[in-house]
Parts: C-alpha cells; sequence; structure tokens
C-alpha cells in the first residue's frame, strides 16, 4: 500500500474510532450512543409531528416541523457502518490495489479534500446549531415543546448532543464513501491502461491477459460490495436532500432576515453532500464502462485463441453496468444529482399551490 493512500485510510480509522464504530472492535458504548441518540431522535419527530398537526391552518409553520423531522434523519446513514462485513471486506482488499503515480496524485488530493470537508462541516455545524442557541436564543429544530423553567436549555442540549453524534456520523460515512470512491476509480483506470499497453508475445500476453481477468472480476467484486453496503444510505441523502432543499426554498420566502444565513448554509451543504455521492459513483460507472472499450483498442482479435478466451470473459462482464443503487429505486450518477432540483422545485411549486388553498 503506497503511503499517501495509507494516511487517507489512517484519517478514515480514526474518525471510525472517534465514534467506536471501527470494524471488530464496537463495544457497548458504540450501541448505547447509538440507542440513546435514537430515543432523542423519536422525541424530536413527536415534538415535530406534534407542531404540524396542531397547525394545520399554517403551510410555514407545518413546513418548519417537516424540516425537523427531515434534518434528524441524516444519521440513518448509520446503516452504512452497521453492514460490518462488506466494511472489513473492503478495508482489507485495499492492499490489493495496483499501483501508479497518477494514483498516487489522486490520494493526494483525497488527503487534502479530507480535511478541507472535515473543516466546512465544522463551520456549517456552528452556523446550523450553536449560532441558533447561543446568539439568536432559538431552538435550531422546532417542535411543539412544553414550556417550563429552563425547558429552553434542556432541548437546546438535548439537540446539541445528539445533533453533534449525528454530524459525526455524516462526516465519517461521506469521507469514507468519497475516499473509496476514487481509489475503486483509479484501479479501474490502471486496469484500462493495462489493457491498452499488452503486446503480442504470447508467454507474455498469457499471463497478463490472466493477470487483469483475475483483477477484473476483484473490482467488480469489490464495488458491488461497497455499493451493497451504502444502498440504504444512498436512499436516506438523496430524500433528505429532495426534501430538505424544497423545505428550505419555501421557509426561505417566510423567515427574518436573520435566519437566512443558516438556511442558505445549510442547503448548499446538502447539495455538496449529495454531489460528493453523485459524481464518484458516476465516476466509477463510467470507468468500469470504458474496460471495454479498451479491450477492443487493444486489437484483441489478433491474440492467439488461449489469450482470447480471458479477453472475451471480461467483455461479456465489462458491459454489465457498474452502478451505485440508492435501495434500488435510484441510480446515483450526473442525472440524478440535476433531477433532484426538478423534484425539489416541483415540490415547492405544490407547497406554494396547498399555501394558496388554504389562505
Amino acid at each position: 500500500m503506497s503511503e499517501i493512500r495509507n494516511e487517507v485510510i489512517t484519517q478514515l480509522l480514526d474518525k471510525f474510532k472517534l465514534l467506536h464504530l471501527y470494524p471488530g472492535k464496537r463495544d457497548y458504548f458504540t450501541y448505547i450512543m447509538v440507542i440513546v441518540c435514537s430515543i432523542l431522535r423519536c422525541v424530536q419527530w413527536i415534538f415535530a409531528a406534534k407542531l404540524i398537526a396542531t397547525n394545520t391552518g399554517s403551510v410555514v409553520t407545518m413546513t418548519i416541523g417537516a424540516k425537523s423531522i427531515a434534518v434528524n434523519f441524516q444519521a440513518t446513514k448509520i446503516m452504512a457502518l452497521l453492514h460490518e462485513n462488506d466494511l472489513v471486506y473492503l478495508l482489507n482488499n485495499m492492499d490489493k490495489f495496483w499501483h501508479s503515480d497518477e494514483a498516487e496524485t489522486v490520494y493526494k488530493y483525497c488527503k487534502l479534500f479530507l480535511r478541507i470537508f472535515t473543516q466546512s462541516v465544522f463551520f456549517t455545524y456552528i452556523a446550523i446549531l450553536l449560532v441558533p442557541i447561543f446568539i439568536l436564543k432559538i431552538l435550531p429544530f422546532n417542535g411543539d415543546y412544553p414550556v417550563f423553567p429552563y425547558s429552553f436549555w434542556i432541548f437546546s442540549f438535548m439537540q446539541l448532543f445528539q445533533f453533534t453524534y449525528d454530524v459525526c456520523i455524516v462526516l465519517c460515512v461521506d469521507c469514507f464513501f468519497l475516499c473509496v470512491s476514487f481509489f475503486v476509480y483509479m484501479q479501474f483506470k490502471i486496469l484500462n491502461e493495462r489493457f491498452a499497453k499488452l503486446g503480442f508475445d504470447h508467454e507474455i500476453l498469457y499471463s497478463e491477459a490472466k493477470i487483469c481477468v483475475k483483477y477484473h472480476k476483484f473490482l467488480l467484486r469489490y464495488t458491488e460490495k461497497f455499493s451493497h453496503m451504502y444502498s440504504q444510505a444512498l436512499l436516506a441523502q438523496y430524500c433528505i436532500t429532495s426534501i430538505s432543499v424544497c423545505i428550505e426554498i419555501f421557509v426561505f420566502t417566510k423567515q427574518e432576515f436573520s435566519q437566512m444565513p443558516a438556511s442558505i448554509l445549510y442547503v448548499l451543504s446538502l447539495i455538496l453532500q449529495l454531489s460528493l455521492y453523485c459524481f464518484p459513483a458516476d465516476l466509477v460507472s463510467e470507468e468500469a464502462l470504458n474496460v471495454s472499450e479498451a479491450i477492443i483498442n487493444s486489437n484483441w482479435y489478433n491474440y492467439p485463441k488461449f489469450s482470447k478466451i480471458y479477453v472475451q470473459n471480461i467483455l461479456q462482464r465489462s458491459h454489465k453496468r457498474v452502478k451505485f443503487s440508492a435501495g434500488g429505486l435510484v441510480v446515483l450518477d450526473k442525472v440524478a444529482f440535476t433531477m433532484i432540483f426538478k423534484w425539489s422545485l416541483s415540490l415547492y411549486t405544490l407547497m406554494r399551490d396547498i399555501e394558496k388553498i388554504v389562505e
């Protein structure tokens, strides 16, 4: 394993250790935190649902309650990390990745991005959670909360505790997906370059073709495990972004100026999050499809018969598209990313129509 890739993986694993989610080393603290935060999340859902139920005549208030429910679904992405067998497989088989100078450059960018993304999440956390509580003196996530002495600070602490844990989970899940996606993308690219350099020496050609077939099988299995691990998390991210962007656009036109920066930052963070899934997933899919093109350009039909068998084997498998499915409902790619805006604007138009009818 290259030193830079090793550093990137170490940074990722340090985040897992922080949450006690390191595969094979999870303890009672892990499950206690998951259970406690799930209970706090359910409490907030109940109060948000109560806010919606008691304000059916106000579309704005109902929308704010729906926003609180949607935001608290972010932590459902922990489902990706609970696929422990898939996670262990992905980590243990990174040693099999091939090396290239271009891959080293990509690993450097991954390392840089991890630092930048972590810092941006930290500033978003301050804007969304700490500024409303300690400066504006309002709860970040609204609900029909009971009023009693110190109720504001009690519910603020509850949201602060639960959302801090959720942010750490989201950070782990997002960073891991991005880095592994680029790792896999580079491996398909190296494989394609290796096909393009195949010569016509019979002995070398036979051994090279055999190695490439075996490695192609490994990459397809690795990507399948990776996609399976993130299936539910991708669906959660896609649904949350669709609903939340629509809600934020609608609420943005109704709220006070002091709350607008937090809304804008939250929408941008959601769009950035979704782009971190859609574009890397699309890169992996496209590069995997390029395997067949690389083989065809290598004049494989002039190879000896025993080498053609291996090449034809890869050609048959490479026509099957490598895809990242969001719960089997949506395929994450560039098209899915652009569709999110269409869905959000459609929902926004629907909400405006409902508001006019209610008024």
